[in-house]
C-alpha cells in the first residue's frame, strides 16, 4: 500500500550531544539550545516548514531561475476540480512510514499521515483525518469516551487519552491481520528507536511519548515467566525532569517483567 504526499518538506539541522530545537512560526528562525562537545558524533533533527506550499513555490522559482527560466509572478491558487494533475510523488509503502513514525517518534510524519487520511474534498485536512481515525478506532472497539484527538503529532496539550484507550488499541492491533507490520514499527527495548538505550535485557516493544512534565510508554511486554502483557503507563503534570519521568516508567516495566504465572 502506498500513499501520496505532496509538498511535504522538512529542514534538517545538525547538532551534537544534548540539544533542544524550536521554531518561530512567524519568522524563518530556528532556535537551538544545548551543549557541544568537541569530537562528538553528529546527529540530525527534522523541523517542520510552517508553510510547505509557499516553500515549494519559492524553491521551484529558484530552481527555474537557476536553469535560466525567468518567472515574472508566482503564487498559490486552489486547483479547479476539473483540473488535470501535473505531477505527483508516490511515497514509500505505509509500513515504512510507520517505522519512522513509531520507532523513532517522528512527530511531523504522524501529522502528515493524519492529514493523508482526510477526505479528498475536505476543507480542513486535520479535522477530516481525525474523523477517519475515530471511525477506525470505533471499529476496533476503542471507546471514544476514553480519548480526544486534536492533531496528528500528539504535541498539543489538548490531546487527551487514558491508558485504557492505548491498551484497547494495542490489543486490537495484536488481533489484526496487520499485527506483524504494526509491531515491527515499534521501538524495541535496548535495541532500536527511542528505546534503544532503555530497558536493556527486557523483551518489550512499544511507543514512547513526551512533552514537558509529561511522559508515557505503551506497548507489548513479554516476561520470561508470564504470559505476554499489554502495558500503558502515563505520567501527567509532574514537575520533574524528563529523565526522572522515564526512569520511573522504566522501573514499573521492570517490575512487571518479573511477574510469574500462578
Amino acid at each position: 500500500m502506498s500513499i501520496k504526499i505532496r509538498y511535504f518538506y522538512v529542514l534538517t539541522v545538525c547538532w551534537l550531544l544534548f540539544t533542544y530545537i524550536s521554531r518561530d512560526l512567524s519568522r524563518p528562525i530556528l532556535r537551538v539550545y544545548g551543549q557541544l562537545i568537541s569530537g562528538a558524533a553528529p546527529d540530525t533533527a527534522s523541523v517542520a516548514v510552517p508553510n510547505p506550499a509557499a516553500y515549494f513555490v519559492e524553491r521551484f522559482r529558484r530552481t527555474l531561475a537557476g536553469q535560466g527560466i525567468s518567472v515574472g509572478q508566482s503564487g498559490i491558487t486552489q486547483a479547479a476540480p476539473s483540473g488535470s494533475e501535473l505531477a505527483a510523488v508516490n511515497s514509500p509503502p505505509l509500513a515504512q512510514w510507520m517505522v519512522r513514525t513509531n520507532r523513532n517518534s517522528k512527530n511531523i510524519y504522524a501529522e502528515a499521515m493524519l492529514k493523508s487520511l482526510a477526505s479528498r474534498n475536505a476543507d480542513d485536512a486535520t479535522n477530516s483525518g481525525i474523523m477517519a481515525v475515530e471511525t477506525i478506532l470505533e471499529r476496533l472497539g476503542v471507546n471514544p469516551a476514553l480519548y480526544e484527538i486534536v492533531d496528528g503529532s500528539g504535541l498539543s496539550r489538548h490531546n487527551l487519552a487514558t491508558p485504557q484507550a492505548f491498551v484497547d488499541t494495542l490489543q486490537a492491533m495484536a488481533r489484526s491481520p496487520h499485527a506483524a507490520t504494526y509491531r515491527n514499527s515499534l521501538a524495541v527495548a535496548g535495541a532500536s528507536g527511542t528505546l534503544g538505550n532503555r530497558l536493556g535485557g527486557i523483551r518489550f516493544a512499544g511507543k514512547t511519548g513526551a512533552i514537558s512534565h509529561n511522559a508515557s510508554l505503551s506497548g507489548y511486554l513479554e516476561p520470561p515467566n508470564h504470559s505476554p502483557l499489554v502495558l500503558s503507563i502515563i505520567i501527567n503534570n509532574l514537575d520533574q525532569r524528563g529523565a526522572v519521568l522515564r526512569r520511573t516508567i522504566d522501573d514499573v516495566v521492570k517490575v512487571a517483567a518479573q511477574l510469574d504465572d500462578c
